[in-house]
């Protein structure tokens, strides 16, 4: 199947499955108002932290089961299967009793917050054990549909339990849907066979031990790293709430401002998850060579800075419309500032995203690990340094938030590009050059976004006028990276 089929079928249900996330994020927000977002906004992150207690085994399986495939080891195959899927659920029982245990004697909310954490744990476990399979299986089908199956479902239970019109559960309504989301996946993954039959399947053909460290030394490194960018992806949050609270107004803004960011996220990761699989059959059957890698990220990268601008300019104009003409919405007025901060850090952060399987390919994760730690604290730097910075009546505040991803956003993008392509041996002429040319898209979008935050105020009553001006200056940026991609290669080893 080619890269284009499977980015395709990949990325439509991972299209369906964003808005239709979307919507249910929107939702959600008015339900549950700034406040109570906020607190959601934080524990989720705790959440998708809490989802790396596999400890890398997942990443390890996902590895390590298209080379099994070319080296015809069948039965060590299943027998991994089998054994990731018991310790999953294991780390998952685990680490849900150890974070009840250490939240003991918090106020009673959040405390029953804990324990929704804890219920889904390992649902959310089994659910990214069926990611990691289909990836590593190139099912990109059934993960679309997976994808969109959960999306449905959680929203649907979501719109039922939390508002008072419905159950009126709150907040703990959002983990009741997250449950039976996770639920119909699980049901799913069973009937297609995805998940083993036998949990720890006994082997004897071969000695266990061995294949058990070989898992372990191949995930855990990528899950650190990894785990690196997610707590990257949330740290801006755990920052504000420090500073605000994590029950206040102000982070419930940001929180709403981060939803919408984390679906832009989701734009280049859709070719950079296909092209994984292709990079690391590649290399075990001795086929790529740094060259291949190389073009394999020209591609993707400069596609990407030609279209982001519009698409994210296109998604601010509709977002600050639907917090102004939805009514339940209106009370997050206070996020306009930050989403359109947050959209320009993730033009950057896709850009650095389109090289990581370059350090997966090369074995060399402790690098990316090590410009991940550096974004990290370039975004905590910057978020503590300006948040409490005033002009005249205006205090940044919460901006800061989005402001310190930009910064830390714009370093993990030109370092993984610099560090990456030397790895492939590329000039640093030539390199330079592609720095220049990923950033020559991006200024006339971000003088654009500044335009709509200090200026313009209401998208809203001049909507037209703003999408005009979003189509005059960034789709050149467009047709130029069609001829780019369409046309001869610019890098090549040097």
């Amino acid at each position: 199947m080619s890269v284009l089929r499977e980015t395709t079928q990949y990325g439509a249900g991972m299209l369906l499955a964003q808005v239709i996330s979307a919507f249910r994020g929107l939702l959600v927000a008015g339900y549950l108002g700034p406040q109570l977002f906020g607190l959601w906004k934080v524990l989720q992150v705790a959440l998708d932290y809490l989802g790396y207690c596999h400890l890398g085994l997942q990443h390890g399986m996902a590895r390590l089961i298209p080379l099994f495939w070319e080296r015809g080891e069948g039965e060590k195959e299943r027998w991994m299967r089998s054994f990731v899927f018991g310790m999953s659920i294991l780390t998952a029982v685990i680490a849900g009793g150890l974070a009840l245990v250490l939240t003991n004697g918090q106020e009673k909310e959040i405390r029953y917050a804990w324990v929704g954490i804890a219920a889904v744990l390992v649902a959310s476990q089994l659910f990214r054990y069926l990611h990691m399979v289909c990836l590593a299986d190139g099912r990109f089908a059934l993960l679309s549909i997976s994808n969109v199956l959960f999306a449905v479902i959680a929203l649907v239970m979501m719109t039922v339990c939390i508002p008072e019109s419905g159950l009126g559960w709150g907040l703990y309504g959002v983990f009741a849907g997250l449950g039976v989301g996770y639920g119909a996946v699980l049901l799913l993954g069973i009937v297609q066979g995805v998940y083993p039959r036998i949990v720890f399947r006994p082997e004897r053909s071969f000695p266990r031990k061995p294949v058990v460290s070989l898992i372990f030394r191949t995930g855990f490194p990528f899950m650190a790293v990894d785990g690196l960018f997610v707590v990257w992806q949330g740290i801006d949050r755990l920052g504000l709430a420090w500073l605000f609270g994590a029950k206040s107004a102000e982070l419930g803004y940001y929180g709403f401002a981060a939803t919408v960011a984390s679906f832009a996220i989701q734009v280049p990761q859709v070719v950079t998850r296909v092209m994984f699989r292709r990079v690391l059959a590649s290399l075990a059957k001795g086929e790529g060579d740094d060259a291949d890698l190389g073009r394999n990220f020209e591609a993707p990268a400069i596609a990407f800075a030609g279209c982001a601008p519009l698409i994210y300019g296109l998604g601010l104009i509709v977002t600050w419309c639907l917090i102004r003409g939805v009514p339940f919405l209106q009370g997050f007025r206070g996020a306009e500032v930050s989403i359109g901060l947050l959209l320009l850090s993730a033009y950057w952060c896709g850009i650095g995203l389109q090289i990581r399987n370059v350090f997966i390919g090369t074995d060399r994760m402790w690098r990316l690990g090590v410009i991940y730690t550096i974004a990290i604290t370039a975004t905590v730097a910057v978020l503590f340094i300006a948040s409490p910075i005033q002009f005249g009546d205006t205090q940044i505040g919460i901006a800061a938030g989005g402001l310190g991803m930009l910064v830390g956003s714009i370093v993990f993008a030109f370092l993984s590009i610099m560090d990456g392509l030397r790895i492939l041996l590329i000039e640093w002429k030539k390199i330079g050059s592609l720095l220049l040319q990923l950033t020559v898209p991006f200024i006339p979008y971000a003088i654009w976004t500044g335009w709509m935050v200090f200026y313009r105020g209401s998208v809203c009553e001049s909507w037209g006028w703003s999408l005009a001006e979003l189509v005059v200056l960034t789709v050149p940026g467009a047709v130029w990276a069609y001829g780019k991609v369409a046309g001869t290669r610019i890098l090549s080893p040097g």
